[in-house]
């Protein structure tokens, strides 16, 4: 069984601040069936020169600053059409489904993936605290396993710990501080722990072997015991109830949904609690939990009758934060979000500087410090940590003119590129 698949119409996209501005561009995006792999390697001009290759994640704790993010321009998101179309293709209910059209399960909640295979939760229809468990092949929707009467209350949220090869289910109402762990071939509940506090969402970054945890508008980084180590803020607006979260090396996604006006939104942020994009996705359902396998997301929804939610796929454009920087000259630094995958407006110099002229914008990489840098003997191309010692070296910092468009430099999520405006003296 397929996935149902969900073709976007021209919509309204609110413009990306955190406080949901209604201001706002018009874009084309279609859902789509399997996900996107991001390009290893970017051009910066037309036929200038090719980007070494993609780098490493930006460290723990070492993403973009928010600050300015109020200002920047509506980039391109991803939406749903209003109307959300029933196909014979779809799962149009998950319980139907895996469990039979009278069974008692019938609300989705958490959901998780292993990347082989998807994870589903639905709850009980009269909020006992018992849910039922659907393993499910991404590949084809196959239904491999079902397992009934497992005690994870709402079963809010659910996470994958690749380390331990264990499912993690937020328990939430009834029991906020209680977590499950369950293992993914028997689907039988092996651990329950308790935190310091009440939460309703959970995800988990391999790489970094830590927990984040979502209660009310606050975002929690966990280390594998489940302690504390810091914590941000998220955009609170009226309306919007809070769900589900999902993370990867760069980013967290926080999902929200309002009713009334038909709409669920993604808040993602940098590991350091940075806002850096807001995509809205609407339709009359009630997102609940997200995952994603690369540039592919499946989100679980809940209708109004919550007959047994329904499931869908879209692919979720990756942002990065450009910051512009006058350098030595007049004016504030200017922030924007940029997509990944696709061409960025690089702005005109607005900034002054008495007695010297705009001489192009040097760009470097906050992750890593290193600064896009041409060789003047041989031409080539690659990003160089500069410093006093090399400052004579063959390496010199590339710079580019203002209002042209280039290709995207950098492919990963979160990263922050600061353009910093060079200058000369006037003749």
């Amino acid at each position: 069984m397929r996935i149902q698949k969900e073709e976007a119409d021209r919509i309204r996209i609110i413009r990306t601040d955190p406080g949901g501005d209604s201001r706002a561009g018009k874009w084309r995006l279609s859902a789509v069936r399997t996900g996107a792999a991001l390009a290893a390697a970017c051009l910066l001009t037309a036929a200038a020169f090719l980007f070494p290759g993609r780098t490493q994640a930006a460290s723990y704790g070492s993403f973009a600053e928010a600050a300015a993010a109020s200002s920047s321009s509506s980039p391109d998101g991803t939406s749903f059409s209003p109307k959300i179309r029933q196909t014979s293709s779809g799962i149009r209910s998950l319980r139907s489904a895996a469990l039979g059209s009278g069974s008692r399960y019938r609300f989705l909640q958490g959901s998780c993936t292993t990347g082989k295979y998807g994870y589903f939760l639905l709850g009980d229809k009269e909020y006992r605290p018992y849910c039922a468990l659907v393993k499910v092949r991404l590949s084809d929707w196959k239904i491999m396993k079902v397992r009934r009467h497992l005690k994870l209350y709402h079963g809010n949220d659910m996470t994958y710990d690749t380390k331990r090869k264990k499912l993690v289910v937020v328990h939430g109402s009834g029991d906020a501080k209680g977590l499950s762990l369950i293992d993914t071939k028997t689907l039988k509940i092996e651990q329950t722990v308790h935190i310091d506090t009440g939460i309703h969402g959970v995800a988990y970054s391999a790489s970094y072997d830590r927990y984040v945890t979502a209660s009310g508008d606050s975002i929690q980084i966990r280390d594998s015991n489940w302690n504390r180590e810091s914590s941000f803020a998220t955009a609170r607006l009226a309306g919007y109830t809070r769900q589900g979260i999902d993370c990867e090396d760069s980013c967290i996604y926080v999902l929200q949904s309002n009713l009334t006006k038909k709409r669920t939104r993604i808040l993602i942020y940098g590991w350091d609690g940075a806002w850096i994009h807001t995509s809205y996705l609407k339709g009359a359902l009630e997102g609940e939990s997200l995952f994603h396998v690369g540039h592919r997301f499946v989100l679980s929804y809940n209708t109004g009758s919550y007959l047994g939610g329904r499931i869908y796929e879209t692919a979720l454009r990756r942002y990065y934060i450009v910051r512009y920087s006058p350098g030595s000259g007049r004016g504030k630094q200017v922030v924007r979000a940029a997509s990944t995958d696709s061409r960025l407006y690089v702005k005109r110099c607005g900034y002054k500087k008495t007695g010297y002229q705009f001489n192009g914008w040097t760009i470097t990489r906050r992750s890593t410090g290193k600064t896009l840098c041409r060789n003047r003997r041989t031409k080539a191309w690659q990003w160089v940590k500069l410093s006093l010692q090399n400052s004579d070296s063959d390496w010199q910092p590339y710079r580019i003119r203002g209002g042209r468009k280039i290709r995207a430099l950098t492919p990963d999520c979160g990263e922050c590129v600061v353009l910093t405006a060079q200058w000369k003296k006037k003749t």
